[in-house]
């Protein structure tokens, strides 16, 4: 405390010379209309810019419930794409009308967020942070905003695994969009950029940035998601097939929000896959 008294005798003309300096800005802002506006700008200004940076900082804090919104309006959104249903209305001479059709869902979708994921191997993972309590279970196809993204693999209560695209044992069904002949996409481990597509007929015309989507013909992926485009394409030497250069639309180094698809059919598919797999007895 004798410090302090001390600190305001030695520096008590200081403290007295500031009193009256804002007592004479206070006499002329008041007393000035000028002066009077151009203070009142001042604070204004002052006052606007600290709530600027007081609502810069909430927002920031904010950020993962407006990321959890949106994801979860675009899950939403994403359901309601024709491909993930099917109509049962009756077909006569090739004609429908699908004004009253009835539409029958498919496939559905979950979310989920990326916790980890490796692109510099030759057999590559992604770690997501819903298992199965969520609803997540094995051989479900994941995809994002801009492609597909792999299948997953293993799941535990509160994590999945999914075998990427960038894996060498990966095979997914695609075809390409402009005259539908369908092939397996492969990796081959050269870039995370290329994907292979083989099983293309030679007679097919094949051109640079040809898009390729999902074919449907499995239960991981509905028909109609972004794969990526035709990059470059050579014949087979000793065959009549084509192999294709694909640019892969999603890029794996920037992984967030993926989407998981559920085929609602995928137990009957399935049971039928096993009939044909297993020889009746006689």
């Amino acid at each position: 405390m004798r410090y302090l008294f001390r600190f305001l005798s030695n520096n008590y003309f200081l403290f007295l010379f500031i009193f009256f300096e804002i007592i004479c800005m206070y006499l002329v802002s008041n007393n000035n209309r000028y002066y009077n506006s151009s203070f009142v700008n001042t604070s204004n200004e002052v006052t606007s810019s600290i709530y600027q940076s007081e609502n810069n900082i909430l927002k920031f804090f904010s950020l993962g419930r407006v990321n959890d919104s949106l994801i979860i309006e675009n899950v939403k959104l994403q359901q309601l794409l024709s491909r993930n249903y099917v109509s049962n209305a009756v077909t006569i001479d090739s004609l429908q009308d699908t004004s009253d059709a009835e539409l029958e869902q498919v496939y559905s979708l979950m979310h989920a967020q990326v916790i980890n994921n490796t692109t510099d191997k030759s057999k590559n993972f992604i770690y997501l942070d819903k298992g199965s309590k969520d609803g997540i279970a094995k051989n479900m196809g994941v995809y994002n905003d801009k492609g597909i993204v792999g299948i997953t693999i293993g799941v535990s209560k509160n994590y999945s695994v999914v075998m990427s695209v960038l894996n060498t044992d990966s095979r997914v069904g695609v075809k390409l969009t402009k005259d539908n002949y369908f092939g397996n996409l492969t990796w081959d481990t050269k870039s995370s950029k290329y994907a292979t597509l083989s099983q293309i007929p030679n007679h097919v015309k094949v051109a640079k940035h040809d898009t390729v989507m999902t074919s449907g013909y499995s239960s991981f992926f509905p028909a109609g998601i972004m794969v990526g485009t035709v990059e470059s394409w050579q014949e087979i030497t000793g065959s009549n097939l084509l192999e294709l250069k694909i640019k892969l639309s999603t890029d794996f180094h920037n992984l967030n929000y993926l989407y998981i698809v559920n085929h609602m059919r995928k137990n009957e598919l399935n049971a039928l896959e096993k009939l044909v797999d297993e020889p009746a007895e006689h």
